[in-house]
């Protein structure tokens, strides 16, 4: 049974129109076609969240009920209301959240265009508004809709209108079979909608975690029960008994079963943090795999692959079958497994967990007992599985929790080295979403977690390398993480003036992947060698070096040619980071067309949103460069303007304001400047992100001091002075003569006439 989960979301003005909410869903769970499939669970915060003192609605209702995105089905509805606003920033809009309704949408409707999930059911009531409700609520609604008007609207989908209760209950049982309709349909593969930076971790991961489901073996015909698809499906069927063996089928059929009660219960323990659902299905829903032959074995499992897809529409992405066989005095337990074609990389975890490997005792009676090793490695698995599904749908710091706990579980020497590089990449993963996406809130907690996670990821690499010191994929992983720590402390110094030693060091690692014995044909190791040492030739073209610029070059059309038009899908997103590195060296030696067009083709390979955002800011940085170029101060304004919201770290924030103001103080244009150093020095902390420099504060002195000028120059002298004081405070050495500036400039103020 399916538990779906439906987070409903409305301002206080729809309190009527939640308890119809409640109803449907009621009397959904009592449908007898329903009621047996799925089980609708309600989320409302008037149910969930308790009357607590002493903080804000929203942050109780995100601690005390699930998160908006990790629903399956989000109701949302407005009236006459928008809401009370929250101080956390909305980056869609560049502004405040309007309301707690408005957070919670954005978050399930971005979730959605990453992930194609929860759905989302927006409705709006149109019924008029009630003679005391606020004008001023009532407009922030209709601009609110207003978003998903016209070609170029920011907000895209269709929504419901309804004028009273009724109107609205038969919307939502119309829009609610709809979707169990869609449920019922073949459901796109997760690594087809969601890849992921790392994805052929991602995929290792899934086959750790089918692997370590490595249970057993499978039966044959076909199923008596109802097989249904979710994100990533699983089949265990029963084992059969090789020809020749004096085995009961009855006997057989209790270690399959064995298996597969085990994996379901340990997977349920760990569903609720699941943002995808993972199916398994039973050795009564499947038939069975028979041979003679490890041959003939896999050719019947992959037709019976075809058969559940024909018969019902089911997709199995791996199929655990296997055989029992007397092996002189003992009996012999064979788990095999057949996986699709979409899963190349699912083998090479199969052997380094050892779940192929066979398992033996004394008698058919005894081999029963081999049952509870079975249920051990359906624990490693059900984390397993965990970590993948949280990794594929972007939820790292879970992936690393559940991979954690894997090791925990499998303190054989076997498969560790596997689980090391996939908790590295989850760190790693979080690494990039942080860098990308940013974080909400006013505080600077997530970024400052960025030097923690890249240690993380280092330490792990290098216990895979401890546990085995000739695997490629570790080494690959360590270079990433070495580099991310040398950029880490270059973004905050503003400085790629970084030690010969330290590149060359990085690189070494690279070569050592490269010529690791140990490296497996899935892992792409020749593109991720030459996309990683390019980058170390990137940072050596920015130092200054001559002819690292040709160096890089090379490496970056190397992994292009990897990718060779689609036919090496794995490493698609390394393509498109490639194409817009060597963007960025056209960029760099002033050829801002040529980057401008790297920039785009970039764009158009890439299917992940956060690689997304950082080309499209990429692009608008070389359309600003372009423009100041050629003179044109107002389009370097206008893509300036579109630039700032895609910034998500504060300092690079404040940075991108204070450059942008000083180009305007540059062109002559005080009013312009002074309106950009407003936003970026008084409004910051209340509208967008935190002007906190205490990671980098010469950094931070030195704009003081720029916007310090500025308001002076536009005889703002109390905020010149504001200004200057900051910068002080920051930097009280490096801007000890401000003391005396920050004098003057007062008794400058004490002068002026009164008013």
């Amino acid at each position: 049974m399916r538990n779906v989960k439906v987070f409903v979301s409305s301002p206080s003005d729809l309190r009527k129109e939640r308890a119809v909410v409640g109803d449907v869903i009621r009397a959904l769970n009592e449908r007898p076609t329903i009621r047996d499939r799925y089980k609708f669970s309600p989320y409302l915060y008037e149910e969930h969240a308790p009357a607590l003192t002493g903080e804000g609605p929203q942050e109780v209702v995100n601690r005390e009920m699930i998160q908006p995105h990790h629903a399956d089905i989000l109701v949302c509805m407005l009236w006459s209301r928008m809401g009370t606003p929250l101080p956390t920033m909305n980056p869609d809009t560049g502004k405040p959240y309007l309301s707690g309704t408005e957070y919670e949408f954005y978050e399930a409707y971005r979730s959605y265009q990453r992930r194609k999930t929860p759905t989302v059911l927006l409705y709006r009531c149109i019924a008029p508004p009630l003679p005391d409700a606020d004008p001023e609520q009532v407009a922030l609604v209709n601009e609110f809709f207003h978003r998903f008007e016209g070609p170029d609207a920011p907000l895209r989908g269709l929504y419901r209108t309804f004028s009273d209760e009724e109107q609205l209950r038969r919307a939502l049982i119309n829009d609610f079979d709809l979707q169990i309709v869609r449920w019922e349909r073949p459901t796109r593969r997760i690594m087809d909608q969601v890849i992921r930076p790392f994805w052929f971790l991602l995929v290792l991961m899934v086959v750790a975690i089918l692997a370590a489901v490595i249970a057993l073996p499978r039966l044959s015909t076909p199923a008596v029960e109802s097989i249904q698809n979710y994100g990533f499906n699983v089949a265990i069927a029963g084992f059969s008994a090789l020809p020749g063996s004096d085995i009961a089928q009855e006997d057989v059929q209790v270690l399959s079963e064995a298996l597969y009660t085990s994996f379901v219960q340990r997977l349920d323990t760990v569903r609720n943090e699941l943002t995808v659902d993972v199916g398994v299905w039973s050795p009564a829903q499947v038939g069975a795999v028979v041979g003679a032959t490890v041959e003939e074995r896999e050719a019947n499992a992959a037709d019976l692959v075809e058969r559940l897809k024909e018969a019902h529409n089911a997709r199995a992405d791996i199929v655990v079958y296997g055989v029992v066989s007397e092996s002189g005095s003992r009996v012999a337990v064979q788990p095999e497994f057949y996986v699709t074609d979409t899963w190349p990389e699912l083998s090479e975890l199969y052997g380094r967990f050892g779940l192929s490997s066979a398992l033996y005792a004394r008698n058919i009676d005894q081999s029963r007992a081999l049952s509870g090793e079975l249920s051990n490695r359906s624990q490693v698995l059900a984390f397993i599985t965990q970590g993948l599904v949280q990794m594929i749908t972007a939820n790292y710091d879970s992936a690393s929790r559940a991979f954690g706990t894997a090791l925990s579980l499998n303190q054989d020497v076997v498969g560790r080295d596997v689980m090391y590089v996939l908790r590295g990449n989850s760190a790693i993963g979080n690494y990039n979403l942080i860098i990308s996406r940013g974080f909400t809130g006013s505080e600077l907690r997530e970024v400052r977690r960025l030097p923690d996670l890249i240690t993380q990821a280092e330490a792990d690499f290098q216990a895979a390398l401890g546990e085995n010191p000739d695997y490629a994929r570790a080494y690959a992983g360590l270079g990433t993480a070495e580099y991310l720590l040398a950029m880490e402390s270059s973004r905050v110094s503003r400085s790629f003036d970084l030690e010969s030693g330290v590149l060359d060091a990085i690189e070494t690692t690279f070569q050592r992947a490269l010529s690791a014995p140990d490296n497996p044909e899935s892992a792409d190791i020749d593109a991720k060698v030459a996309f990683g040492v390019g980058q170390v030739e990137v940072i050596r073209m920015l130092s200054g070096e001559t002819e690292a610029a040709a160096r890089a070059r090379v490496q970056f059309e190397q992994v292009i040619s990897l990718y060779d038009d689609g036919a090496n899908l794995r490493i698609k997103e390394l393509a498109a980071e490639a194409t817009a590195r060597l963007a960025l060296i056209a960029r760099y030696e002033g050829d801002y067309e040529g980057a401008r067009g790297g920039y785009s083709q970039a764009l158009e390979l890439t299917d992940l949103e956060e690689r997304a955002l950082l080309i499209q800011r990429s692009l608008l940085e070389v359309t600003v460069e372009a423009a100041r170029a050629r003179g044109d101060i107002d389009a370097a304004a206008e893509a300036y303007e579109e630039l700032l919201p895609l910034i998500v770290l504060p300092d690079e924030l404040a940075y991108a304001n204070f450059r942008y103001g000083k180009m305007l103080m540059e062109a002559g244009r005080l009013d312009a400047a002074l309106a950009v150093y407003d936003r970026a020095v008084f409004t910051a902390g209340e509208t967008r992100l935190p002007l906190d420099f205490s990671e980098f504060p010469a950094l931070g002195a030195s704009l003081w001091v720029e916007a310090g000028n500025a308001f002076y120059d536009g005889g703002r002298l109390a905020d010149a002075i504001t200004a200057y004081q900051a910068a002080l405070a920051l930097d009280p050495e490096g801007q000890a003569h401000l003391a005396d500036v920050v004098a003057q400039t007062q008794a400058e103020l004490d002068a002026q006439p009164p008013g």
